[in-house]
């Protein structure tokens, strides 16, 4: 196996499978060029996101980050994992997490349990009703509006968090236009 690029990987080659295990695989999937491009900018994603939101130690809002980098690196071409949608949905998710984290200081001490439990309730709750709304669904920001809500500093971490996503869409940008570029140069050889 000279390269990535002139090799088809199988699932079963690689990890020499029995013939009862390769019922749990589909038959034959291919590893290509653009398959390990984005597991490595996924990687490195979520080797930013951590090395950022290491500061607050709000590791929820680095699932959240994490799931859209699963989404926007597994399916690029999916509607959720367009710019529009992820930008989109952690904007609306950190203004209902920073309004719901100020509507939990007003409450402090005034129920009979934890502030942060109706907080982070509503947050979810608003999240997803102006996600939907507004047209930009985009399910893990729902979770950052919870890791807003309870957060100690959540302006600096919404903000951070912005910039985190702001790198994903830059990434799949990246991404698409490597693999179209891939296809442009497969296109041309069998033209010639």
């Amino acid at each position: 196996m000279s390269s990535i690029t002139n090799a088809a990987i199988t699932v079963d080659k690689m990890l020499n499978l029995k013939p009862k295990a390769r019922a749990f695989f589909p038959a034959k999937p291919r590893l290509t060029r653009a398959d390990v491009v984005h597991s490595a900018a996924a990687g490195a994603y979520i080797f930013a996101v951590f090395a950022v939101m290491h500061y607050f130690r709000n590791y929820l809002a680095v699932a959240s980050l994490g799931a859209s980098a699963f989404i926007a690196f597994s399916h690029p071409d999916a509607r959720l994992s367009a710019p529009r949608f992820i930008i989109g949905g952690y904007v609306l998710g950190i203004l209902c997490g920073l309004a719901c984290g100020g509507a939990a200081l007003l409450l402090k001490n005034r129920l009979p349990f934890p502030d942060y439990i109706p907080a982070c309730a509503l947050a979810v709750f608003s999240a997803m009703l102006l996600m939907t709304l507004f047209g930009l669904e985009h399910p893990p920001a729902a979770a950052l509006a919870v890791a807003v809500t309870v957060d100690s500093n959540p302006l600096v971490m919404g903000f951070l968090a912005l910039c985190c996503v702001a790198l994903l869409c830059a990434l799949i940008r990246l991404g698409k236009r490597m693999k179209h570029n891939d296809i442009s140069e497969a296109n041309d050889k069998d033209e010639s």
